[in-house]
């Protein structure tokens, strides 16, 4: 009866795995020739401990607030399971401001304005590339395909 239950209990637990999930990712790309440093400004909502915010509300990743990045380099600064949200609404929703440093200058994004920066970050497809993404996530019993819309705002 014991192996009945156990064999009940792990075809359940097979059955009820979800084999394919959809999120939607904001990652920020350093176009420029030169590192930059990125302080981001989370909403009080997505506030964590000093110097973290909440950066994947799907599996409570935290990440850090301010983080350097070299050329090329492409960091996601938050992914989350809301696909039909627009990635400057959803900017809006988790980060009241941004500030970019490097050598002298000076980049300020909000919700209103740029400085410095001949686009804003927080507006409506200012800059923002499109790109759907597929892979698989997997441990050694099962794997979960995952489709990624991310969206990137390139430093240029």
């Amino acid at each position: 009866m014991k192996i009945i239950f156990y064999y009940l209990f792990v075809l359940l637990a097979f059955a009820g795995c979800k084999k394919e999930s959809e999120q939607r990712q904001l990652i920020l790309t350093n176009d420029f020739k030169i590192s930059i440093e990125v302080t981001l400004f989370p909403s009080s909502e997505y506030k964590s401990a000093p110097g973290m915010y909440l950066g994947s509300p799907i599996d409570n990743g935290y990440r850090l607030t301010k983080f350097n990045m070299n050329p090329g380099e492409e960091v996601p600064i938050f992914t989350d399971m809301k696909t039909s949200i627009s990635p400057d609404s959803m900017m809006r929703m988790v980060f009241d401001s941004v500030m970019v440093t490097f050598n002298t200058s000076k980049l300020n994004f909000d919700h209103l304005m740029a400085k410095g920066y001949q686009s804003n970050i927080f507006q409506t497809n200012q800059n923002w590339l499109f790109k759907d993404v597929t892979y698989t996530n997997g441990t050694q019993w099962k794997s979960k395909k995952i489709y990624s819309s991310n969206n990137y705002f390139t430093f240029k």
